[in-house]
């Protein structure tokens, strides 16, 4: 079975224009990844909530082309088994509101921004529309986010591959960022060690996604058990991390 697409090659190319916080034009370049959320018909009709894609492309400023940036497209797509039925049949679906996944990301990046936060991506500017008639669900949502990327490299598959020193030096970096989230109101969930850069440079981890965290409480602290969670660690055989409760457990059977 082919996967599904619903950013194919007419994207690439793309032209997006912003008008905040500046009138700027961004040219979409090429595909990133892209990720799905379709419900069911009995889904949509128990939870009367939309189906939405999220696509991620690398773009650059047509008016300054040595200007490069990150692009997310959420955009509303139809339930599953209503992908070609008639447009006026896909517009009734249609929904202002963004799924949960999309107001969460966004909500997060738009807070860490206005807070100053050092470690995460930087949202430049944001604009959400309906969808033309053509499209996959006529006057449904389809949102723009600009971001600026932070430098770096991926830790997906570089970490392990790392002197244990070099490994170290990022778990240390980590918790500084985790930190950083934290107290700009963020603790962010979820976490894979494909959402996390390393800058060697400046010595400097980057949380880069945010469709799941929740606000900061006043009893959130750093415990090392998120370096496991983030994939920075290795539990040993029968170790139940998820349970743990110590701040600072005996870390001699870990592997990091």
């Amino acid at each position: 079975m082919s996967e599904k697409v619903s950013f194919g090659p007419s994207f690439i190319g793309m032209i997006v224009h912003f008008d905040q916080p500046r009138h700027w034009t961004w040219r979409l370049e090429a595909k990133v990844s892209e990720q799905h959320d379709q419900l069911s018909s009995w889904e949509f009709d128990a939870y009367e909530r939309p189906s939405a894609a999220y696509g991620t492309f690398s773009c650059r400023n047509v008016n300054n082309p040595d200007q490069t940036g990150i692009m997310k497209i959420f955009k509303q797509v139809p339930y599953a088994g209503s992908d070609f039925e008639p447009p006026e049949r896909r517009k009734s679906q249609a929904s202002t509101e963004l799924t949960e996944d999309a107001m969460d990301e966004l909500k997060a990046l738009r807070q860490l921004v206005d807070n100053g936060a050092e470690h995460t991506p930087t949202l430049r500017s944001c604009k959400i529309e309906k969808q033309g008639e053509d499209e996959l669900v006529p006057d449904g949502f389809v949102a723009y986010l600009l971001i600026r990327p932070p430098p770096g490299r991926c830790l997906k598959s570089l970490y392990w591959a790392l002197g244990a020193m070099e490994r170290q030096a990022i778990r240390n970096a980590f918790r500084v960022a985790w930190l950083d989230c934290v107290k700009k109101g963020i603790y962010p969930q979820g976490g894979k060690i494909g959402h996390l850069m390393w800058d060697a440079s400046l010595n400097k981890v980057y949380i880069t996604e945010f469709q799941m965290w929740r606000p900061r409480r006043p009893t959130d602290t750093w415990k090392d058990i998120e370096w496991m969670a983030w994939g920075l660690a290795k539990p040993p055989r029968g170790y139940q991390w998820s349970r743990e409760t110590r701040a600072h457990p005996d870390k001699t059977d870990w592997e990091m």
